[in-house]
């Protein structure tokens, strides 16, 4: 057989390899520069199949790069565009047609949560190897399109706000102008009478969340002692961010049930700014966003804060617009008040000054000739307007002097004795007037001013004989309760409503059921009123089981031990 032959091929692939590896770190390279790349960068080829994605687009869209290599560029772009780009791309492809390749545009983007943002697009196309490759450079214009709505939203705030000068409603407005724009979510809260918060507002992006995000708040309130959050804002006016709220869910619920809420709602990310008016806090905003890639940051919570004090304007306007109003309607009641009174005084001072200058001329120009008897009815006339003159005045002054009034000395007043004293004088001066007592002896001593005191009978005893049936007494009861004495002055009249009751202590006030039945400026009461409570004393009208009228004060019975034992030895040496 014929011996082996071997040939021997030497073959240097030093430069092959060597170029393979140039190759391999040019790539290297180059993926590093594009992932250091501040722009998202795409590359694809004809068939539209992604082959590199950059950390920044990883970032933009919420894919890892393994996650979208080797798939249709299409599933990053929101619906219509996803669904015309294949025609597009085989339109250029066939007519060379160009709209976006090698000219920058603004377009959706789709991130891998469904959520889109817009972005710069720019497309450039190299051919290697007969195959055409297009990049893709992308710029992220989530915050200068949010700066921007963020301007345009604070203008047309301040437009909205300043619509309305109602306190309420402004605050009431701020959640829907708020929600979508800065924040998924908004809920306004206030004060109720009562000084605690409540939520009056809220707008959200959807409304199964608003109607779950308003369930929680209006039934778990927010928690005062908690010093962070909604608490914080309302106490000390501080805002406060969580950007990665989910981890103090439990933190900030004041309730299980209101745990359960918030994990249902999975916020994501919360701001809370307060309304600050030159007043003090008139409430608070709370933001909220449902989305990982909506994260508030410091720059988010300087719009918040320049929102609300926006806000806060607005409704420190309403606020001077209403007390403006109010002013001006109190000036308005003022000034018909005065001219009513300066009616009523005029009417009342000219009818007892009418009667006594009357019979002053007569007995002046005929006292020579009037009889004895017609001359005494004159000068009973006389006496009688003098003393309406002297009490019209008197409780004029009162009123007067209880504007100013600071302090009132109280001291002891023997009950029995000085009832019975007012009530005899009363009846001394106005004849025919009958008054029947009915003095508990264990209503012994009250502690009280005594000219108030007498005062306040008084004008009591002149109601109820002035609207009292004619023929009838007028009673006056004294009876011990527990610390206090109660007195009663009860008449058979025509009574009171129980719906004018409150008005009957005001001043000028008279019953519709006797202002035309007599003659009075409607003082006696507010006088009577005033008094009391200077005295610390309760005062009360109701209408008389039976018919008629009751008008009581009740004074304090409580003594000093010291002033007890003067009065038991007073009382032993009388025995």
């Amino acid at each position: 057989p014929a011996p082996w032959r071997w040939a021997i091929v030497c073959i240097d692939v030093d430069d092959r390899r060597r170029a393979q590896e140039e190759l391999r770190a040019s790539e290297e390279q180059m993926r590093a520069m594009l992932d250091a790349a501040a722009e998202g960068v795409i590359v694809m080829g004809e068939d539209r199949i992604i082959r590199s994605f950059n950390r920044s687009a990883e970032r933009m869209f919420g894919y890892a790069a393994e996650e979208v290599i080797g798939r249709d560029v299409s599933q990053l772009m929101p619906s219509p565009m996803r669904e015309e780009h294949d025609s597009y791309v085989r339109r250029y492809l066939e007519t060379g047609e160009r709209r976006i390749i090698g000219v920058g545009r603004e377009v959706e983007a789709r991130r891998k949560d469904g959520s889109t943002f817009p972005i710069q697009l720019s497309i450039s196309e190299v051919k290697l190897a007969e195959e055409r490759i297009f990049t893709g450079i992308l710029h992220d214009l989530t915050q200068r399109k949010r700066a921007e709505d963020r301007q345009r939203m604070l203008a047309e705030a301040t437009e909205a706000f300043n619509a309305s000068l109602d306190v309420r409603e402004t605050l009431m407005r701020i959640p829907s102008i708020v929600a979508p724009t800065l924040a998924d979510c908004c809920i306004v809260f206030g004060f109720d009478p009562g000084g605690q918060p409540r939520a009056l507002g809220i707008a959200c992006d959807d409304p199964a969340t608003e109607q779950k995000a308003w369930q929680s708040v209006t039934q778990y309130p927010p928690d005062l002692s908690k010093p962070f959050g909604l608490a914080r804002a309302l106490a000390t006016g501080e805002s406060d961010l969580y950007t990665e709220f989910e981890k103090h869910w439990e933190d900030v619920s004041t309730h299980p049930g209101q745990l359960g809420f918030i994990r249902d709602l999975t916020p994501r990310s919360y701001a809370v700014v307060a309304l600050k008016t030159p007043h003090g806090i008139a409430g608070a905003l709370t933001l909220v966003s449902y989305h990982t890639h909506r994260r508030f940051d410091e720059t988010d919570l300087s719009y918040f804060e320049e929102l609300a004090r926006r806000a806060s304007a607005a409704i420190e306007n309403a606020r001077l617009y209403a007390d403006s109003q109010r002013t001006s309607e109190e000036l308005r009641q003022a000034s018909a008040a005065k001219d009513e009174f300066l009616g009523l005084v005029s009417h009342e001072l000219r009818t007892p000054i009418t009667t006594i200058y009357g019979n002053a001329r007569l007995l002046r120009s005929r006292a020579a000739i009037v009889a004895a008897e017609d001359r005494d009815v004159a000068l009973a006339d006389v006496e009688h307007e003098a003393e309406r003159l002297q009490r019209i005045i008197e409780n004029l002054l009162v009123l007067a002097r209880m504007e100013t009034a600071e302090t009132v000395e109280m001291e002891p007043i023997e009950v029995g004795k000085t009832v019975r004293r007012i009530a005899a004088e009363f009846c001394r001066r106005h004849l025919g007037t009958k008054i029947e007592l009915s003095l508990d002896e264990r209503a012994r001593v009250v502690i009280a001013q005594p000219t108030y005191f007498e005062l306040v009978l008084h004008n009591f005893l002149s109601n109820a004989a002035k609207y009292g049936a004619p023929g009838e007494p007028v009673e006056v009861e004294a009876t011990a309760a527990g610390d206090e004495v109660e007195f009663r002055v009860l008449d058979y009249g025509a009574g009171v409503r129980p719906e004018e009751i409150e008005r009957l202590f005001s001043p000028f006030y008279r019953a519709k059921e006797t202002r035309t039945l007599v003659g009075g400026m409607g003082i006696g009461l507010a006088v009577c009123k005033r008094l009391l409570e200077a005295q610390g004393a309760r005062v009360w009208a109701r209408p008389r089981p039976g018919g008629g009228a009751e008008f009581g004060f009740a004074l304090s019975a409580k003594l000093a031990p010291a002033v007890e034992e003067q009065l038991a030895d007073v009382a032993s040496v009388g025995e």
